[in-house]
């Protein structure tokens, strides 16, 4: 588990950092409105890429995993669902481009965009072999080689103040080479037989078997994005950029979550037999995942003005505030870390997914409600309740079936000390060393936490 979570950490945190590092570069080479029209742009290509990705990075891994003889053909019957749904997904992203662009230019930097989101999309899609079999260095040294072509690329166009098409262009080439690469290192790896032809029959039924995967996946993605498209029609594209500027923040320190949850789903699967080990596993992982995600939110929240003007500059200011507001959200989805995986692993995808249905649906009403009456701050406070609501249910959900909430003692400790943290500099004026002293103190009482936890199962090992 530790060496998995090391590499995948890695891989993620390749994949992540690379774009945030751009789009931070960007933000500070472009004016606010071009870098939110390009922002707006991206969003789009990800959530339109929802429903190719399909729930597959779920499906897949677990079928995997628990049939290793049959990968073959598993394999290959999801890539051609996969490309059945990229003809889908294509047809939408034409169909309401009429309604989400306002001029020809934008809805070409989104086509292209789009396209390297499918072909990102693919590539990603072809290291997942490799993690079912636990063969995550694989995935790792892929993303590296990946990451080192993105640097290349970007670093000589960044010296000319590139365009928004122009780097859109940039990123079509990238993805497309990334995929070649992807090809290759599975067919060197896993010796995998390319034959399309005979599971094209079977493509249309593995969609169907992964529909609650995949409306999971994507109601869930899109509770979380939907505010962007909200506020550029609601409010413009400049206010975009200082949403998406903390955003892309946010999502970078979520590498850690999805690192956990990757890397924790094949061994869950395979305790799935026994409820008793699946439950004290579980309970040490969300333990570890309360404590990260608390400590990376407790910076966040304390040292949010300190980090916009690093990034991005003084020009950012009004995304300070937004920052520090949703800090929170990275504890609350750590927070959802192991039960999602829990939920996966017990086949209660279906309730999953009209969870995430609940979740949008309510994210929408937010949105329109709170960003009519606060502005850019409704957005934040809706993404915090329902990402609140989710979790909730999911706790509700696991505990009805083990009848454990899969948090210990420690666990409450750690909720309470990061509630306390996030609200201090609210009501009192704290300077530098007084914020590095609280980091200090909160990361004392987690190791503490978790050191007399692990003491704890060695003495209950002992007797």
């Amino acid at each position: 588990m530790k060496r998995n979570f090391i590499f995948m950490c890695f891989t993620l945190f390749l994949r992540l950092f690379t774009n945030m590092l751009l789009f931070i570069l960007l933000a500070r080479v472009w004016s606010v409105e071009d870098f939110g029209k390009f922002m707006y742009c991206f969003t789009i290509s990800n959530l339109l890429i929802l429903l190719i990705d399909y729930g597959f990075p779920l499906k897949l891994v677990k079928d995997i995993s628990i049939n290793i003889k049959n990968i073959n053909h598993i394999f290959i019957t999801s890539i051609w669902s996969k490309l059945w749904l990229t003809i889908v997904a294509l047809l939408l992203f034409l169909f309401g481009s009429r309604y989400l662009f306002d001029d020809d230019y934008t809805f070409y930097v989104a086509l292209i965009l789009v396209f390297s989101a499918i072909l990102n999309s693919f590539t990603i899609h072809f290291t997942l072999p490799h993690r079912a079999l636990n063969k995550f260095e694989v995935e790792t040294k892929l993303s590296f080689s990946n990451s080192c072509m993105f640097f290349i690329v970007f670093s000589v166009l960044l010296f000319f103040t590139p365009s928004i098409l122009e780097v859109a262009f940039a990123y079509l080439f990238i993805r497309l080479t990334n995929l070649i690469n992807s090809i290759i290192t599975v067919k060197k790896h896993l010796k995998l037989k390319f034959n399309l032809l005979r599971k094209i029959k079977g493509s249309l039924k593995y969609i169907i078997s992964n529909s609650t995967f995949a409306i999971h996946l994507i109601l869930g993605s899109l509770y979380f994005q939907i505010d962007t498209m909200l506020i550029q029609k609601l409010l413009g594209n400049e206010q975009v950029a200082y949403y998406q500027a903390p955003m892309r923040l946010i999502m970078g320190s979520l590498i850690l979550m999805q690192a956990i949850s990757n890397s924790s789903l094949p061994l869950i699967s395979k305790l799935s037999e026994d409820n008793n080990k699946l439950i004290e596993f579980s309970k040490s992982v969300n333990e570890k995942a309360l404590g990260l995600g608390g400590l990376i939110t407790i910076v966040f929240s304390l040292f949010s003005e300190e980090v916009i003007n690093f990034f991005y500059g003084y020009s950012y200011a009004t995304s300070a505030t937004i920052f520090g507001m949703l800090s929170i959200v990275v504890f609350l989805r750590y927070f959802t870390t192991i039960y999602g995986v829990v939920i996966t692993v017990i086949n209660k995808q279906t309730m999953r997914a009209l969870i995430a249905a609940i979740a949008l649906i309510l994210s929408v009403l937010f949105n329109l409600i709170f960003i009519s009456m606060i502005g850019i701050y409704g957005a934040v406070l809706s993404l915090i309740l329902t990402t609140l609501l989710i979790l909730c249910f999911y706790i509700i959900l696991v505990n009805k079936a083990f009848g454990d909430h899969l948090f210990s003692n420690g666990g409450n400790i750690i909720i309470v000390l990061v509630g306390i943290c996030c609200i201090l500099p609210y009501f009192t004026n704290l300077n530098f060393y007084l914020k590095v002293s609280i980091v200090i103190i909160y990361l004392s009482v987690v190791i503490f936490v978790l050191g007399k936890d692990k003491v704890r199962g060695v003495l209950d090992k002992n007797e």
